[in-house]
């Protein structure tokens, strides 16, 4: 108990120092650090464009594939990671990258008013654009993969896109009675 105690004292004394440090820095010395770092940071981007038949079918936008490289000249060590950029109009915007139950509005605005989604065949359409456009990581493995699949229960069309805990996740596509789309979901809490 003592040494928690004690431990607690130490890293509240690093914490409250760190906090006066950051605080006594001129508006100098804030520019400088920030002038230092970004003069020893190199970033570079790689795009190629996301297209195939689906997409061109599905949706109205444009989509990026985006590998982002940042090189830190001062350490000489680089990170690499990816996104997927979206070009509607004149505008590049990041694609959301859905991570809880929620409705997805701007991904909803960027589909093909004239898609229709009314039979197996067009969901195998929509499903191939996800998977350009959203691919299911097998970065630890194929469980998320071998769960895919495609569920329809009335007028709305489930893309399962893998497990969470003891649920599957994926986009839920909510269509009108003649087939056309009337929101884009995302959820966690799919049963199996």
């Amino acid at each position: 108990m003592k040494s928690a105690a004690t431990l607690f004292a130490i890293l509240f004394s690093i914490t409250t120092f760190q906090t006066a440090l950051a605080k006594s820095l001129t508006a100098e010395e804030k520019k400088g650090i920030q002038r230092t770092i970004i003069n020893n940071i190199k970033i570079k981007t790689k795009a190629r464009v996301l297209e195939n038949s689906s997409i061109q079918k599905t949706f109205s936008a444009k989509f990026y594939d985006v590998t982002i490289t940042q090189h830190d000249i001062a350490e000489g060590s680089s990170s690499a990671h990816n996104r997927t950029l979206v070009k509607q109009g004149n505008k590049f915007i990041y694609l959301e990258s859905p991570t809880t139950d929620e409705p997805l509005p701007k991904l909803f605005s960027m589909l093909n008013k004239q898609f229709m989604l009314k039979n197996q065949k067009d969901a195998q359409i929509l499903e191939e654009a996800l998977d350009t456009i959203y691919p299911i990581s097998t970065s630890f493995g194929t469980e998320d993969l071998d769960k895919k699949a495609i569920r329809q229960e009335g007028n709305q069309w489930i893309f399962i896109r893998g497990g969470f805990f003891d649920k599957l996740m994926g986009f839920v596509f909510q269509t009108d009675s003649g087939g056309r789309i009337q929101s884009v979901s995302y959820s966690l809490n799919i049963d199996g």
